[in-house]
């Protein structure tokens, strides 16, 4: 076990029994026998240590369904020597893809009206477009298609980014060069990062709270034994206690973080 497959994690939706382990794996030696007994009432139940490793929850937040079978098409239909090798998940690289095709038939990136935008018999002839309507319109209507499921995969991605906020913050947005700093703050930010992103319960008597005694263990841990990287804690943990010990750039650059995650305009 290292800190790399340990960071891996807050990009996923790993059950906190998992990441238990996986901080067993990495720290276990280094633990007191109490800290031990409480680690591992978490990571007993890992699944690793079930005979069914198997789990129905999803591991991981949603990702767009991407544009892969829209380019594809549009590699058939306007006859290309090859399908490019282009990331149908990419928002940037289906746009390109979408503005190289466009001036195949004169078409401008975003004017996708079907009455307005699209050239008739004699405005195709004016400019030497010489296709029959019958592919032009075949053409037009693929690009606007393509154009409408650029626009899926972006708010899927607005969605995808507005939900992981809601669960833990803006972790997913911590560098691997910040999170390794220290291995105990990096031990606390996974297992909390996990607590966070526990699905809601459907109870009158309120959620479960993330921070329990396994947190709190490992928050002191990092506080005893090692350097705590009070910043890094911050993005998925940002209360009063953790937000005192920044100075006021790290401050500053935390603000920064959470208004470009949230698309806060500052005034």
């Amino acid at each position: 076990m290292n800190l790399s497959q340990l960071y891996k994690t807050i990009f996923m939706r790993k059950r906190p029994e998992d990441v238990a382990a996986m901080v067993m794996e990495l720290i276990g030696n280094e633990l007191t026998k109490a800290q031990h007994i409480t680690l591992n009432k978490a990571a007993k139940g890992s699944l690793k240590n079930r005979f069914m490793q198997y789990t129905s929850m999803m591991q991981s937040f949603a990702m767009p369904s991407g544009a892969n079978r829209q380019i594809n098409k549009a590699a058939e239909l306007f006859r290309l020597d090859q399908v490019p090798k282009i990331d149908g998940h990419d928002p940037e690289a289906i746009e390109g893809f979408i503005k190289k095709l466009s001036p195949q038939i004169k078409k401008t990136f975003g004017k996708n009206d079907f009455m307005r935008h699209r050239l008739n018999r004699l405005s195709r002839k004016a400019i030497g477009l010489d296709i029959s309507k019958r592919r032009y319109n075949k053409l037009f209507r693929h690009l606007q298609r393509m154009e409408t499921k650029l626009e899926g995969v972006i708010a899927a991605y607005k969605k995808r980014e507005f939900q992981q906020v809601a669960k833990h913050g803006i972790v997913h947005r911590l560098t691997y060069d910040m999170f390794a700093q220290d291995k105990y703050t990096a031990c606390f930010i996974a297992y909390y990062t996990a607590r966070c992103n526990l699905r809601s319960e459907f109870t009158v008597n309120g959620q479960t709270r993330p921070f329990d005694k396994i947190s709190q263990m490992l928050l002191k841990l990092s506080e005893d034994k090692g350097t705590p990287n009070y910043l890094a804690m911050a993005y998925v943990y940002p209360v009063a206690q953790t937000l005192e010990k920044l100075n006021d750039h790290e401050r500053g650059q935390l603000l920064g973080k959470w208004t470009s995650a949230t698309g806060t305009k500052l005034i």
